[in-house]
């Protein structure tokens, strides 16, 4: 059996909090002729027999910016298998300037990583005995498939958000998680944000009076772009197991994500404007501010018990075709009543 995310004092992993999972992550593994003390356990360090071995599903812009760095400092993980269906993405070496210069910008040692298990197939990771749990950082459309084959695999699971594209995909991946017993996390960085969590305590904790309603907001990134001319796939995308589950559909650059980049600025890759892949801002990044809207209003494990709303939606066969403008209100059991729009509007 696979070592699980676990709580290193009770050893139940079902108890794992989702600060230690967030801990929890990986420095790479190397493989040294001479072996230090720390491999094992000397000078207060966790052995690589103790540390939990995580495979990272994607490597685009998020994941190289944000995911995995954080595991690749964590002291009681080791990151030991790297996914992509972006050949170049795997070059993520010290042989690579591009790859040198993200590394050095986030704080994380690259030479840990030389001995990593690199693959365009998420399956193969999926069946390494070293990986115990797995970091998915694909496009949306891919996030309920490969949670649900991890987990089938005997894995733990830390997926961004959202988790899918509509509720009866959470409903299925929150089922399997439960039948199976596994850690399962959603990510949200703004639950480890210090800010934030000083904003929802001043709230559940009555100081600013008694919540009555709340007001967020999330911008909306692709607007309408036309259908773009089909070009040739690029020889290092597997561009087949890119669509997956998703129709078949001509390949061009803005449907997928810029080439030979990992971190294009802070623009969002094609995929996000596209309803096929992902819901737009409204969903994505919105996730953001809704669950730190659930979370001050001490209603994370319920939720609203109406929702009303308008949107306005470019045509459906235009390439980027997400929401544009929106409004939506949820009134809540205990009288409190969330308002959320698009930035354009708010």
């Amino acid at each position: 059996m696979p070592r699980r995310l676990r709580d290193r004092v009770t050893g139940d992993h079902t108890r794992l909090s989702r600060r230690r999972f967030l801990a929890a992550a990986g420095a790479g593994l190397a493989a040294p002729a001479v072996i230090p003390a720390a491999c094992v356990g000397a000078d207060g360090k966790v052995a690589p027999s103790n540390r939990v071995g995580v495979g990272m599903i994607g490597l685009g812009r998020q994941s190289i910016a944000h995911n995995l760095p954080v595991f690749a400092r964590a002291a009681d993980a080791q990151v030991v298998a790297m996914c992509d269906v972006d050949r170049w993405r795997l070059e993520f070496s010290k042989e690579n300037p591009a790859a040198v210069a993200v590394a050095k910008r986030h704080r994380f040692d690259l030479d840990a990583m030389q001995g990593c298990f690199r693959t365009t197939d998420f399956r193969e990771v999926l069946a390494r005995k070293d990986v115990d749990a797995v970091m998915i950082t694909t496009p949306d459309h891919w996030h309920v498939p490969i949670a649900l084959a991890a987990i089938r695999a005997g894995k733990d699971v830390a997926c961004e958000k959202p988790i899918g594209l509509c509720i009866a995909h959470g409903r299925i991946l929150a089922d399997a998680a439960a039948r199976a017993k596994c850690v399962f996390r959603t990510d949200s960085e703004f639950r480890s944000i210090p800010l934030w969590f000083k904003a929802v305590s001043l709230v559940r904790t009555g100081k600013i009076g008694q919540l009555k309603t709340i007001r967020t907001v999330a911008p909306c990134w692709n607007t309408p772009l036309r259908m773009q001319p089909t070009m040739p796939v690029p020889e290092e995308l597997d561009y087949d197991m890119w669509l997956g589950p998703a129709p078949p559909a001509p390949y061009t650059e803005k449907r997928v994500h810029a080439r030979k980049t990992y971190t294009a600025g802070y623009d969002r890759p094609g995929w996000y404007g596209n309803r096929t892949y992902c819901d737009g801002g409204i969903c994505n990044w919105g996730y953001h501010t809704l669950d730190v809207a659930q979370w001050g209003n001490d209603s994370d494990r319920t939720g609203p018990v109406e929702i009303e709303g308008r949107g306005e939606f470019p045509p459906a066969y235009v390439l980027w075709n997400v929401i544009l403008g929106f409004e939506l209100h949820y009134p809540y059991a205990n009288g409190v009543e969330l308002s959320y729009c698009n930035t354009e509007r708010g």
